[in-house]
């Protein structure tokens, strides 16, 4: 099943009464595929983001830029690439234009390049320029020194002295190059970040497998101006440490973020602190969850850091947003997605005080398979409230015992509040809900204290019938006078059975025994039941009228709602299979108890509402649902 990819842009303002809270989500792309991993803020007050598409451009993944104004709302777009496929990397907002850099193999020397792009204000390109030689080549950063300079630092497999080694470019601001250095050892090295340091160096930031604890490690090299190396460092444990961001902190000291893999700090969002010389500070862990990553960070005003990245739960992952204060301690978290994965990839404070954050969602409600998506917060994460709370119904007319799936119509990442006759049922983005009873309901969406409300009619099931003894083998059956049946099979327990629409049948059996009579009624709505009742035609006294719903399938759950231990139970029959179900109707589990009765531990179960459906030993489904606090 091919998933759905987005990118996720989040903006929060600082201070309400101060600066305007624009808030928004929107959603940029075509029929096929997009992603992005950058977002500028540009001189206007508007953003550039910068992926790559395969919905327009040249052919196979072309370079894709979209502008936007402050509100989200599109000014233009454009693709960059040839035949071949463009990988981007990351975007630069100057004055009078843009740069985009990464990778091409449509262009340059050979395999892949480095691909670097300049175009004006309206994304018209200026001029364009590949760096590499025979073999891969791939720029990760761009920046700008304080003489106008660019530079960049990715990889290379033509030079260097291992099989990949950083690979280190600057350029005038016409991108003909001053100086290229390469940095490693004989086994991988790889740069991610550079920028240019107080003192006219540089500091330039991977992974390295050539030198460090063991497996990959974080990799901090210092240079002069020259390009020279001044000292290296490398952080990390005995496993495979993944670095994914840096920065220079105001005390001309470094912030690094990334995951480590091994010892105490595994599988948790890593953020380490060095001095200018790359001594370290402190190593801290923000967001304590094991899996979690951690992606990129910026420096806040208040000489804290703002982190993006992922967080997992049992139903995938959610973009994390984190801010810590000066010592890399948490002062607040937090998460946007949808119902399946997505993780943030960069994230910087912007002019007003607030922040902007990029990532990608798996899923998140466009129709197309990938695209860049773009949501505004408030200045605590608030997610934005959407421009509705409409929703769809997968049915809006029901029998008993059905289950109705609700859809809101702008999907947000802000808090979603479900509710059934003004009772909150769930706070999830997909909604579900067991209609156990007929009658009609009211089933209200409620978000930023904007709602939508549509009805529900849900009709009663057919519920029982009647039948008379007139001699000792004849008996004449009734349904209900209030059942209007489109469609009738009696099967009368002695290997006979009649598909009518007479509602009122007459029977004369063989011989005398015990039968079990089992009725399938469908009536003029839709809704289907089966009826049951066990005759007793060995008793010479049975004359009369008995009700055959009192004998019809039944199931209990008890006590309820599930707080330690319940019991599903049905009547004098075997539970032959049980399956669970969740909100969104995915299937959990599927029990084959072989007895009248299951239990339910609290322990296996996680707070929420389940469904369940149950087959007895003869067959007939029966419908459920419980709740674990």
């Amino acid at each position: 099943m091919m998933t759905r990819l987005f990118c996720l842009i989040l903006l929060l303002s600082v201070n309400q009464i101060i600066y305007s809270q624009v808030a928004f989500e929107k959603a940029y792309g075509g029929a096929a595929e997009e992603i992005c991993k950058s977002i500028e803020i540009t001189p206007d007050g508007g953003y550039i983001i910068f992926g790559q598409s395969q919905s327009y451009g040249a052919g196979g993944w072309d370079w894709y830029a979209v502008k936007i104004n402050a509100n989200g709302d599109t000014s233009w777009t454009k693709t960059y690439g040839g035949s071949g496929t463009e990988t981007s990397a990351r975007a630069l907002a100057l004055n009078d234009g843009y740069l985009f850099v990464g990778r091409t193999n449509s262009f340059g020397a050979g395999g892949h390049d480095t691909y670097l792009v300049r175009t004006d204000l309206n994304g018209d390109t200026t001029w364009t320029k590949t760096y590499g030689g025979s073999g891969s080549e791939r720029a990760k950063w761009i920046d700008t020194t304080t003489t106008g300079n660019l530079i960049m630092v990715g990889e290379t497999t033509t030079f260097g002295n291992g099989n990949k080694d950083f690979y280190f470019i600057q350029t005038n601001p016409s991108g003909d190059t001053t100086m290229t250095r390469t940095y490693g050892g004989a086994s991988r090295d790889d740069g991610v970040t550079v920028r240019q340091t107080p003192d006219g160096g540089f500091i330039l930031f991977g992974i390295t497998k050539s030198y460090g604890a063991g497996g990959f490690d974080w990799y901090l090299i210092k240079t002069m101006a020259n390009g020279d190396t001044s000292w290296t460092r490398t952080y990390g444990n005995s496993g495979d440490d993944i670095p994914y961001h840096m920065v220079i902190t105001p005390d001309s000291g470094y912030a690094m973020i990334g995951t480590f893999s091994t010892g105490i700090d595994s599988g948790q969002v890593t953020l380490i602190k060095a001095d200018k010389n790359g001594t370290l500070d402190w190593i801290k862990h923000p967001h304590i969850t094991t899996g979690d990553l951690g992606t990129a960070l910026a420096n806040t005003s208040d000489n804290g850091f703002i982190l993006t990245g992922s967080t997992f739960d049992q139903a995938g992952s959610d973009i994390l947003l984190l801010k810590t204060d000066d010592q890399g301690d948490s002062s607040w978290t937090a998460t946007y997605g949808g119902p399946l994965n997505e993780v943030g990839w960069s994230v910087q404070q912007t002019a007003d005080g607030g922040y902007v954050m990029v990532g990608q969602t798996e899923g998140f409600g466009t129709e197309s398979f990938m695209d860049i998506y773009a949501v505004k917060v408030g200045p605590d994460g608030t997610p934005p409230c959407p421009a509705s709370t409409d929703f769809t119904a997968d049915q809006t007319t029901i029998c008993q015992n059905e289950v109705v799936n609700f859809t809101s119509d702008h999907p947000t990442s802000s808090p979603y509040n479900w509710q059934v006759d003004d009772s909150t049922f769930t706070t999830n983005a997909q909604a579900a809900w067991f209609f156990a009873n007929p009658g009609t309901f009211d089933i209200k969406l409620e978000i930023c204290q904007q709602s939508s409300t549509r009805q529900i009619t849900v009709h009663g099931l057919p519920t029982g019938f009647s039948y008379t003894v007139s001699d000792s083998t004849t008996i004449d059956f009734m349904l209900d006078a209030g059942i209007q049946a489109s469609k009738v099979r009696w099967n009368f327990g002695d290997s006979s059975a009649l598909d009518t629409v007479n509602p009122d049948p007459q029977h004369i059996y063989a011989n005398r025994g015990i039968y079990n009579v089992v009725v399938d009624v469908t009536d003029n709505n839709g809704c289907f039941n089966t009826l049951y009742v066990q005759i007793n035609l060995l008793d010479t006294t049975t004359n009369g009228i008995f009700r055959g719903n009192e004998a019809s399938p039944t199931v209990s759950i008890y006590p309820h709602p599930l707080t330690s231990q319940s019991r599903i139970v049905t009547n004098d029959r075997e539970i032959r299979s049980i399956s669970f179900y969740d909100l969104t109707g995915r299937i959990l589990k599927t029990i084959l108890p072989q007895d009248r009765t299951l239990i339910l531990h609290r322990r296996d179960w996680e707070p929420g509402m389940y469904f369940f459906t149950l087959e007895d030993s003869r067959g007939n489904r029966m419908n459920g649902k419980f709740i674990v606090p």
